[in-house]
């Protein structure tokens, strides 16, 4: 094993073995809150929605109920798709440089 140097952008926990890389890379991060993307936007909350289930034999009700992750543009008042625009389900694809965009309140834990 030898030991190396790396580049980590200031927005996240990734990194890249030159400086160029890691530059390019904090350009489009949708965790640089320069960049306004629904990562770092006050708007953008996540959700749960339960998917009930049908019992099998022998459980009982909600045994095998589960809760179901997403995330919610209050603004836009869609769901955002990270896997695109999705026409039936009326998902958005996750913006970045949004016009809209305010930043996230920091808890204070």
């Amino acid at each position: 094993m030898e030991e190396v140097t790396a580049w980590k952008p200031k927005c996240c926990n990734k990194a890249y073995m030159s400086k160029g890389s890691a530059r390019r890379h904090e350009r489009n991060c949708p965790y640089n809150p320069g960049n306004k993307a629904c990562a770092t936007c006050g708007y953008n909350s996540e959700e749960t929605n339960t998917v009930y289930v049908r019992p099998a034999p022998g459980n009982n009700p909600g045994d095998d109920d589960y809760e179901e992750r997403y995330y919610w543009c209050e603004y836009h008042e869609k769901e955002i798709n990270k896997y695109g625009f999705d026409e039936k389900a009326k998902a958005m694809q996750p913006q970045i440089h949004c016009e809209h965009w305010i930043p996230k309140e920091v808890s204070e834990e």
